[in-house]
């Protein structure tokens, strides 16, 4: 079975963020009906009484303040953690304040609706918020029982003791249980977004992901100053699957995927742009350096051992000077062409023809 709790700590902070982020207005709206209920119990305590000091009336009221930051900071921030806690001290801030309205009360059974109504508006605002936030936060009402009972604003009860170590115990065992079932809906969903966007054989991307980094602009300069496209193309890869077969065909596929990932940048982009082609876009790639970087590529195809047979790819390069994406990635497609239609098993790079007919002119 998957245990979030296990996760290194990169995967378990993406796993949270996640967690936040699917919950975070489901907070809010929990802490904003727990500050009305927290206003309607001071009118009703200030109607009741009517002789309630404008100190104490301020008093209580102060406890909103935690409230007030939730709000600002979830807006400025998607910091989980700093959320998360501010929105947890925020419930046991209405706690408190709730007990001090109620610490009049001589009834031990209204004392334990208090802190069982509480304690689960405490459970909801722990959905956005790590599995050991939220058991601090439970065992901090136990804490906030204690320290009511040292400055005699409530009176001391067993009953209501015990009733909140039980109460902590369950909201704990129920909180791993739900935080569990959100990491099956998170695997999930980390699965079908990386099939959305990948090839399945090769595992590197597909054109989709191209779609979502170009928008509707086909615009991609915003990603680096310095861009280049690759189109490469696997030579004769129809006869190796007539000779070797498809299953051989499709390892081969892989091969030249892991050898285009490994001869680039991590932050590079590489997908399987149909068939046996594939593209590869250079971020902070000098001009003078592209054809550099597609021969790596192209040698370590030729020269690594695959364990079928030996293979080669023609590769096509084009420099993405602004605009439409898509006019890069069809020159590349441009001068792939032309590196087939040349021999094959080399690197040919895009010229504009205009250039080319002036450079005739001028040679």
């Amino acid at each position: 079975m998957n245990v979030f709790s296990d996760l290194q700590e990169s995967a378990r902070n993406d796993f949270y963020l996640a967690k936040y982020r699917y919950y975070r207005l489901f907070n809010l709206a929990v802490l904003t009906i727990a500050l009305f209920l927290y206003l309607g119990s001071i009118i009703n305590d200030f109607c009741i009484t009517a002789s309630i000091s404008a100190f104490i009336f301020i008093l209580r009221l102060l406890f909103i303040a935690p409230l007030l930051a939730v709000y600002f900071t979830s807006k400025q921030s998607n910091h989980y953690k700093l959320v998360s806690s501010l929105s947890l001290i925020t419930i046991h801030a209405f706690i408190i304040g709730a007990l001090l309205i109620n610490s009049t009360i001589n009834s031990y059974s209204s004392l334990n609706i208090i802190l069982i109504f509480a304690a689960f508006i405490l459970f909801l605002v722990t959905f956005s918020a790590p599995f050991f936030f939220s058991i601090i936060s439970y065992f901090s009402l136990i804490g906030e029982f204690y320290f009511l009972n040292y400055f005699e604003l409530l009176e001391s009860s067993l009953t209501t003791l015990i009733s909140l170590i039980v109460l902590t115990i369950f909201l704990s065992v129920l909180t791993y249980t739900f935080t569990q079932f959100f990491y099956h809906h998170y695997l999930t969903e980390k699965k079908l977004a990386f099939a959305l966007l990948h090839d399945p054989l090769t595992k590197v991307f597909n054109r989709r992901k191209l779609d979502e980094l170009m928008g509707a602009s086909h615009d991609i300069s915003y990603l680096s100053k310095q861009i280049a496209i690759l189109m490469m193309d696997i030579d004769h890869l129809k006869t190796i699957n007539e000779r070797f077969g498809h299953d051989n065909g499709d390892r081969i596929l892989q091969f030249v995927a892991d050898c285009i990932r490994s001869s680039l940048k991590s932050s590079d982009l590489v997908m399987r742009w149909g068939g046996e082609e594939f593209a590869a876009i250079l971020f902070d790639c000098p001009e003078d350096q592209v054809n550099s970087v597609a021969e790596r590529i192209r040698n370590a195809v030729e020269h690594s051992v695959n364990g079928i047979c030996p293979i080669t790819i023609s590769v096509g390069t084009a420099l993405y000077q602004g605009g439409d994406c898509l006019d890069a990635m069809k020159n590349a497609c441009k001068a792939l062409k032309d590196a087939k239609n040349s021999g094959r098993n080399k690197v040919v790079g895009y010229v504009d023809p205009e250039v080319s007919c002036l450079a005739n002119l001028n040679d």
